[in-house]
C-alpha cells in the first residue's frame, strides 16, 4: 500500500516488514528553486555504456528514473484523449481528490493536514492476504493500524481518522 501524504509527498512499499525507507516529495522548480543534479537538460546523466553492459536505463537513482519517464510525456499532457478504465481508478480518484482540493484552496478553504503534522506519520508496505480477509484487517496485521499511522504514545499522539480519510469538500456528497 503506498501513502499519499498531500499535496506532494509519497511513501512507496517495500516487499518485506521493516524495509520501506523510501519516499518522495515533488517541488515546483521555477528559476529560484532547487533542480536536482540528474534532470531533462542534461538527459539525466544517462550512461549509455552502463546502459548496455549493466543496467536498462543507465540512468542512476529509482527517482530519476521515475523523474525521466514522466518527464518524457512532455510538459502537458492532454487528458481529454485518454481512456481510464476500471483499473485506473486510484488515478481517476487521485485526480478527484487533487483537483477537489485546488478548488477548496481557492475557495480559502485549506487542507486538514496542513496543520496537522500527525497526519504524516504514516508507513506504507506490502502484505499478503486471503481475499476474504478485509482490507482494515490487513491494514492491522501489518501496521497495527487501519490505515498505517504510526502510533508514538501520549495524548494527542493520534490524528482524528478524519484527516486521513476525507475528500475534499468539494467531492463530499
Amino acid at each position: 500500500m503506498s501513502q499519499l501524504l498531500t499535496p506532494n509527498h509519497g511513501l512507496a512499499p517495500n516487499a518485506f516488514a521493516g524495509e520501506n525507507y523510501h519516499g518522495q516529495t515533488w517541488v515546483p522548480i521555477t528559476d529560484e528553486r532547487w533542480v536536482p543534479l540528474r534532470n531533462r537538460d542534461n538527459d539525466y546523466l544517462i550512461d549509455r555504456e552502463d546502459q548496455k553492459l549493466r543496467t536498462f536505463t543507465g540512468i542512476r537513482g529509482i527517482s530519476e528514473q521515475d523523474a525521466c519517464i514522466q518527464d518524457s510525456q512532455g510538459f502537458i499532457a492532454d487528458r481529454t484523449r485518454e481512456h481510464l478504465g476500471p483499473t485506473d481508478a486510484a488515478i481517476i480518484q487521485f485526480r478527484r481528490l487533487m483537483l477537489g482540493a485546488a478548488r477548496d484552496l481557492r475557495g480559502g478553504v485549506e487542507a486538514a493536514a496542513a496543520r496537522n503534522g500527525a497526519a504524516y506519520t504514516v508507513r506504507s508496505g506490502s502484505a499478503l492476504a486471503d481475499r476474504s480477509v478485509a482490507f482494515a484487517e490487513v491494514m492491522v496485521q501489518r501496521f497495527g493500524d487501519a490505515v498505517g499511522r504510526v502510533h508514538r504514545g501520549g495524548a494527542g499522539a493520534q490524528a482524528s481518522s478524519a484527516t486521513y480519510s476525507s475528500p475534499p469538500s468539494s467531492l463530499r456528497r
